[in-house]
């Protein structure tokens, strides 16, 4: 950990990282799951499809990025 590094709401990386790679799962932030509620307050949009980043982009659009 680096110096004033604080955790947000009690999320370790290194320790949800581990655990994760142990279990075979995928993250999902319980602060921010995705449902509607976590981009709409009051509408709902049935149209929404969550998607994790690989299954939007290719390396080649990822390597775009960081350049």
């Amino acid at each position: 950990m680096g110096f004033g590094t604080e955790h947000f709401k009690g999320q370790k990386y290194e320790s949800i990282k581990k655990e994760l790679i142990k279990t075979d799962q995928l993250f999902t932030d319980p602060e921010f799951p995705p449902t509607q509620k976590s981009l709409f307050f009051s509408k709902t949009d049935e149209d929404i499809v969550w998607k994790r980043p690989t299954v939007c982009m290719t390396i080649n659009h990822l390597n775009l990025i960081s350049l």
